[in-house]
This record gives C-alpha cells, structure tokens and sequence, in this order.
C-alpha cells in the first residue's frame, strides 16, 4: 500500500498531506495487523493486504487527518458531533470491517 493507494481512497489530491501519510502509513499498518493478529502473508511469505485492510487503513488515516484533536464532542444548536481520541475505540464501521480478518490469538 502506497501513499498514493491512500490518496485514491480518500480522495485527496496535490501533495499537501503526503508528508503527513507517509509517517501515518506504516503506524496505522502496523496496528492494524496487531489488531487483527494476522499477517496478512501469502504461501511465500510475502505480504498481500486485502481490499477491506487496505480500505479500514485509509479509512483510519482518513480520521487522523481529518479529525480536530482534543475534542471529543461538539453541539451547535441541534447539531451535534463527536470524534475519536487516541485509545478511544474505533469506528463502528472500521471495527465491522476487520472483524472479518481478525485472527484468535493463541497463548
């Protein structure tokens, strides 16, 4: 998965968030294998992200990029929203898509 991969996803064009996916990228990856206790490998031992991995990282970059930090909910009038916070729980939808990849982690 590139930085372009991610870029595509979300729908962001020009080079102004690059810097800031490129450190994103390989963290996010990284926790979301831990997440999901699979590697993701193939026969040969090489990495092959599925479509709903490749996705749920976007997806999660996506919030990192686009989320105010320090705020964990706002109402204006009747309008209200909320955002997740480090070591808050993921997103409902995010956590639905790699449930399916989870793998159970053995002692």
């Amino acid at each position: 998965m590139t930085v372009d991969d991610v870029k595509d996803i979300l729908g962001i064009s020009g080079t102004g968030q690059d810097a800031r996916i490129t450190t994103l990228l390989p963290l996010t990856k990284d926790f979301v294998i831990d997440y999901c206790n699979n590697k993701f490998l193939d026969e040969d031992g090489d990495e092959v992200l599925p479509s709903g991995i490749k996705l749920a990282i976007a997806d999660l970059i996506g919030l990192q990029i686009n989320r105010p930090v320090g705020i964990s909910s706002e109402k204006l009038g009747d309008y209200s929203v909320s955002y997740y916070l480090e070591g808050s729980n993921l997103p409902p939808e995010i956590q639905k898509r790699l449930s399916t990849y989870k793998k159970v982690r053995t002692a």
